[in-house]
């Protein structure tokens, strides 16, 4: 029997000898995460949520221990933000005291690129980049810092648009090939893209490409981006132009660009050894 000659202690007997109500505890762990297909060069949050036994729910990424199974094709960071490094599969696990969970995820190749404006070089965020061929017709819109990703279409040309506007072609190489993209509505005109070796698809490096008067060197990617001002300086005329590429140890080759030159335009070529 519970006896008490105090008020305070009569307190503490009334709480001592009540019956209580058990405080909740957990009951599972669980990985959210809102795909489960990622691209090649994304990122995503997942989050470790533990249930309770009174239904509440409680997020416990960041005191979670994350592992991948494969590292060498995504990468996972201490709170829970994963990365595809290399098309592949792999596990994620979350281990949090004594639960522990997994999750599949899949990555495929992709064209990573990023929209910029042609005059400021700002980002140009939500435009939708349309890759279109006869393999494959794909498209993704750009997120707040103008980068987008879309599934890579299988190699070869492909005619690219922006918002349903012609921005010039490409010739995708592979799921490394450098997919930025230039835009201009006005008067400004350049010529820029990437050069490849046709056989090896690798970058060529060095070659000397030139438009209108305009010349510039290719760089270790193989990237070069010939200006012509706004409106252009260079020699418009009224004959067909041509884009014309050179290097000793390949075919010099020449591609033709419009009547006059306008606009500004991505144009990648695959050159042939020599």
């Amino acid at each position: 029997m519970c006896r008490a000659s105090l008020l305070v202690v009569t307190v503490g007997f009334m709480i001592g000898c009540h019956p209580s109500t058990p405080s909740p505890t957990e009951s599972s762990l669980a990985i959210s995460a809102d795909r489960a297909l990622m691209l090649l060069g994304e990122s995503a949050q997942l989050r470790a949520i533990v249930t309770y036994t009174d239904g509440s729910v409680v997020d416990v990424s960041a005191s979670t221990l994350w592992k991948s199974s494969d590292e060498t094709v995504f990468s996972v960071l201490p709170n829970g933000v994963v990365r595809a490094i290399s098309a592949g599969r792999a596990t994620i696990t979350a281990m949090w005291r004594s639960f522990s969970t997994s999750f599949a995820l899949a990555a495929e190749d992709s064209i990573r690129g990023r929209v910029s404006d042609f005059r400021t070089e700002a980002a140009v965020p939500g435009v939708v980049v349309r890759f279109a061929g006869e393999s494959q017709d794909t498209a993704g819109t750009t997120d707040a810092n103008g980068v987008f990703f879309i599934s890579m279409p299988g190699t070869g040309r492909f005619d690219v648009w922006v918002d349903s506007t012609p921005a010039g072609d490409a010739q995708v190489t592979g799921s490394g090939y450098r997919g930025d993209l230039i835009i201009d509505s006005g008067t400004c005109v350049s010529r820029y893209g990437t050069l490849a070796d046709a056989r090896t698809l690798k970058p060529v490096v060095g070659a000397s490409v030139s438009v209108a008067g305009g010349t510039a060197p290719s760089g270790p990617d193989g990237w070069y981006r010939i200006d012509l001002g706004c409106p252009s300086t260079g020699t418009l005329g009224y004959n067909t132009t041509f884009l014309y590429v050179t290097h000793p140890n390949y075919t010099p080759r020449s591609k033709l660009v419009g009547r006059g030159v306008r606009g500004v335009a991505r144009l990648d070529l695959n050159l042939d050894p020599k």
